[in-house]
């Protein structure tokens, strides 16, 4: 696993782009279910057990026609759900990661969460190849339009599994509306916002000269996006990072499997992208590389030492006390301990 990580980070490193590509998985620790998970449909909204309705079924354009009811009642409640969900700190994590990088990076998702925009990535930078459920199109794709969904405030009835109040309808046509969503057999879905994701996203590919992708829950059953990853790291010739904590198996020998939960994966890699950058800053000043292993020593002894005391007791500025501070905390977290509990710090 040690091996794993410390090439991880080296690929994250050595990179000047980072494509990141997510499937389900990667909202499950936002609270979102994953509903192809081994849990079930069912159990991931259990008002539609009684129905019957799998998630094949539902996830269809004809389910307006045969059960329009319970339709629009997915549609309402899986939007709200979506719209009171808070990303995890994964995405904050990636971000940074990304907007370090010289051309920055790019997102790819089967996800209709909307959950990368809630964590404050760039709509530009973000591909959604099966839609958004923030988005609403006419029902006969009568312009090849979208807008958005956010005038569209559903109350639904759990127990009825029905939309209380009308549901949306197109402004051009007066038609009803619907997600703008791929469904299974969907024939109708208004697929030009995609085609112009997808051409940024190609032009942005192009500017990139050493990638990596990070892949982060994206299962075999609509493999959408694990077939984009892969694909696109072969022609890239770029390094690749799949994290999944169920189906983590890559097709060659050099990309990269975890097969971890995907929040703490991303946090275990973070710290240690940390540590490796604030190792490399030490290692490029002699004076820091000299006392930095007494501000761990004076750290242990005194864990409220201030920063003001570190700037005097070691000769440090004040950026630099802050960083040394901070680097020595998380190193001292990863230390062993003694009998009585105490970071065992060696020179």
């Amino acid at each position: 696993m040690k091996n794993d990580l410390d090439y991880a980070i080296s690929l994250i490193r050595q990179a000047d782009g980072i494509l990141i590509t997510a499937g389900a998985g990667m909202s499950v620790d936002s609270g979102l279910p994953d509903f192809r998970s081994s849990g079930g449909f069912w159990n991931a909204y259990p008002p539609l057990q009684k129905t019957g309705l799998t998630f094949a079924q539902i996830a269809t354009p004809q389910v307006y026609q045969d059960y329009p009811d319970i339709a629009y009642w997915f549609f309402g409640h899986r939007l709200n759900q979506y719209r009171n969900a808070i990303p995890h700190e994964g995405y904050q994590i990636l971000r940074r990661w990304g907007e370090a990088k010289p051309n920055g990076y790019f997102v790819f998702t089967s996800n209709v969460d909307g959950q990368f925009q809630k964590a404050g990535f760039d709509p530009k930078r973000i591909c959604e190849i099966h839609g958004t459920l923030h988005r609403l199109q006419c029902m006969k794709n009568c312009k090849g339009l979208t807008w958005s969904s956010d005038e569209f405030m559903p109350i639904t009835d759990d127990e009825q599994c029905k939309l209380l109040g009308g549901p949306p309808r197109c402004p051009y046509c007066n038609g009803l509306a619907r997600q703008n969503v791929l469904m299974f057999n969907d024939y109708d879905f208004a697929n030009a916002r995609y085609f112009i994701q997808k051409t940024h996203l190609q032009s942005w590919l192009a500017r990139v000269n050493n990638l990596v992708v990070i892949e982060l829950g994206a299962g075999k059953a609509v493999p959408t996006v694990r077939n984009f990853s892969e694909r696109t790291a072969k022609q890239k010739k770029a390094g690749f990072i799949r994290i999944n904590n169920k189906e983590a198996g890559v097709p060659k020998m050099h990309f990269l499997s975890l097969e971890m939960n995907i929040l703490n994966a991303l946090k275990m890699l973070d710290e240690r992208l940390i540590l490796a950058e604030f190792d490399e800053w030490i290692e490029s000043n002699e004076h820091y590389r000299r006392v930095f292993p007494e501000v761990l020593t004076a750290l242990t002894d005194n864990p409220k030492l201030s920063i003001s005391s570190l700037q005097r007791q070691f000769s440090l500025g004040f950026n630099s006390a802050i960083r040394m501070r901070e680097m020595a905390t998380l190193k001292l977290s990863h230390l062993p301990k003694n009998s009585q509990n105490e970071p065992l710090v060696t020179e």
